[in-house]
């Protein structure tokens, strides 16, 4: 009996963490761990001062992102809380945002989970910036979203969404300018 519930416990574990855990567990390396530093600017507190789209920039209505990196800067977990809607019609959700960095094949990618959806990000370095992609259908329709982060300085940075809905060929930018206000 013990073998059998080992064996269910190895057979859970293979599904849960797929068919490239045992190689993502390597030893690792100085380049993983240089690569595992690229977001190190997210940590901390930060909050959204504005978001800009193609209707000009709107203030935030008190939307926070909070970064913490652990277990050797191979992981960034968050908490988020944001306006999914508009100023006149918000829609403020919580979220926790999970981004790792795989030594095997030398990727960021993040898990975003709320409770509306959960969603895979898998990430790619272009041009020195990571980013983070993935399709989404809505009523029938699919588009594309990215996103990156970018540091402007020391105590703000910017958050890009954009948007298409043509295969890429052209993207709706949204950016959302943010202020830390903790380490």
């Amino acid at each position: 009996m013990r073998s059998v519930r080992t064996w269910m416990a190895v057979g859970l574990a293979a599904i849960v963490l797929g068919p490239g855990a045992a190689v993502a567990q390597a030893p690792s390396d100085t380049s993983a761990a240089a690569a595992r530093r690229a977001f190190d600017f997210l940590i901390g507190r930060w909050e959204v001062v504005s978001l800009r789209d193609t209707s000009g920039v709107t203030p935030s209505s008190g939307e926070v992102y909070e970064f913490a990196a652990s277990l050797g800067g191979a992981l960034i977990s968050s908490r988020w809380h944001f306006n999914r809607g508009t100023r006149e019609r918000p829609d403020f959700v919580d979220a926790a945002y999970y981004q790792a960095f795989d030594n095997s094949l030398r990727i960021w990618t993040f898990y975003y989970v709320s409770p509306q959806s959960a969603q895979y990000w898998p990430g790619e370095l272009h041009d020195g910036r990571w980013y983070f992609s993935r399709s989404f259908t809505t009523e029938g329709r699919t588009w594309r979203q990215r996103q990156w982060w970018e540091p402007v300085g020391t105590d703000s940075l910017r958050r890009h969404i954009e948007n298409s809905v043509d295969g890429g060929a052209t993207w709706i930018p949204f950016v959302y300018t943010l202020r830390r206000t903790s380490k």
